[in-house]
């Protein structure tokens, strides 16, 4: 994948995610947080009791990284934050003890907030995968945690390698000189004989 595709596709995250927390969001401001009639239709669960806490945006409008306030939750509570205010129902699904949402309601936003927090927090691998950095990152990590003695090891290895290459190297030296001198002798002895000197 090149770096503009990554960028693209970081993009198109950041986008998904912001605005399904926005649904989200607009859910808790309009129907959840909202003492609704009973004529409100399926919105209306005889909700009462403290305002659910908004889930924080990790974006602004444009995309760009922004802090959570201290009255909104993140992704790391905001399943337990919002079970706080989780109601007991009836048959007809209406709460009977004080809260803002039904178990069934819940469960959804939980699902989506799971889906935008997967978004935003895999955003950041896809661009290492742009531009290869987690392949360095991994390696590094393998290095450092399952392989540390992996430098010395290796060291030694090419050292033993090159004591080898140095032996067969000398080695074959070697055995040129003794051919060498075997071949002169041979030739002397011939040579000897040949002559006939004593």
């Amino acid at each position: 994948m090149d770096n503009e595709t990554a960028q693209e596709t970081l993009k198109a995250t950041k986008q998904t995610s912001f605005y399904v927390i926005n649904v989200v969001n607009k859910f808790i401001i309009e129907a959840s947080n909202r003492d609704l009639p009973p004529d409100a239709g399926i919105l209306y669960v005889n909700q009462s009791g403290p305002p659910v806490p908004l889930l924080c945006n990790p974006y602004y409008p444009d995309l760009t990284e922004r802090d959570c306030s201290h009255a909104e939750v993140n992704f790391g509570n905001v399943a337990q934050e919002w079970r706080k205010h989780v109601c007991e129902v009836s048959d007809e699904g209406l709460c009977i003890t004080q809260g803002r949402l039904t178990p069934k309601i819940c469960d959804q936003m939980t699902v989506a907030v799971n889906i935008s927090y997967s978004l935003y927090s895999s955003g950041e691998f896809l661009v290492q995968l742009g531009d290869c950095s987690f392949v360095l990152k991994t390696f590094s990590e393998i290095n450092e945690n399952y392989c540390p003695d992996l430098r010395r090891y290796s060291f030694w290895t090419y050292v033993g390698l090159r004591i080898v290459a140095t032996s067969v190297m000398c080695a074959t030296v070697l055995w040129m000189v003794y051919s060498r001198e075997r071949r002169i002798r041979v030739f002397t002895k011939e040579l000897t004989e040949q002559n006939h000197f004593p």
